[in-house]
């Protein structure tokens, strides 16, 4: 495993790898539309959320919002404590607005930020690695806090792809205006300059670049 490709290559013992970080070459930029033929899924247009359902990320207002965009489908793929909460907000939708759950299967999380239009970076607490994998495939994100736009907005070359609420503490309908706003971006298609954010972002597991770094470092 990764852990012992760090510590064979090497030489050292009593190491503990605490993040892998992203496999980006896994997320390669992928026209929606088939995707969602992939994951045998309505025409629609989607929304999706990945990561971990944490209370934190306050599926209660998402809830709100998403029943305000008509024509809107949410595909989750994701796993947490939350779930209960998750599962009331898709029992509420309405069939032209339908949260999709997908199988925890390894390729889920991929296919649906592919699917996607518009990708939610939902944690206020910080940047988690659906971030990096929504800037990898130039799908626009919409922030909850400053803090996490202000670390998002510089993986895409140009600007304009992270919408943010105005509010700090945001209500339903500052989000449902962010959501509506990403959603009128994505319209316009792909993003410009996708090369130079996954350039800045690198490529390779983290493990590979970890030793190219430790490697660089020894030499030295």
């Amino acid at each position: 495993d990764a852990h012992e490709r760090l510590r064979d290559q090497l030489h050292i013992r009593g190491a503990h790898l605490l993040e892998e970080g992203l496999d980006l070459d896994r997320f390669l930029p992928a026209e929606p539309q088939a995707a969602q033929r992939t994951l045998g899924l309505p025409r629609h247009r989607y929304v999706a959320l990945t990561g971990r359902l944490d209370p934190e990320l306050r599926l209660d207002l998402l809830a709100l919002a998403h029943r305000k965009l008509p024509g809107v489908g949410l595909l989750v793929a994701a796993e947490g404590p939350a779930e209960g909460a998750l599962e009331a907000m898709r029992l509420a939708t309405r069939p032209s607005s339908p949260v999709i759950r997908l199988e925890p299967e390894p390729e889920a999380e991929r296919l649906a930020i592919a699917a996607a239009e518009l990708g939610l970076a939902l944690r206020p607490q910080g940047v988690g690695p659906e971030s990096l994998a929504y800037a990898a495939m130039g799908r626009r994100q919409v922030a909850l806090s400053e803090d996490v736009s202000a670390r998002i907005a510089p993986l895409f070359p140009g600007g304009g792809a992270v919408v943010r609420p105005p509010a700090r503490d945001p209500s339903p309908a500052d989000l449902q205006r962010a959501l509506e706003a990403g959603l009128e971006q994505a319209r316009a298609g792909p993003l410009p300059g996708l090369d130079g954010a996954r350039q800045q972002l690198g490529t390779g597991s983290g493990v590979d670049r970890l030793l190219e770094v430790a490697a660089a470092c020894a030499a030295e």
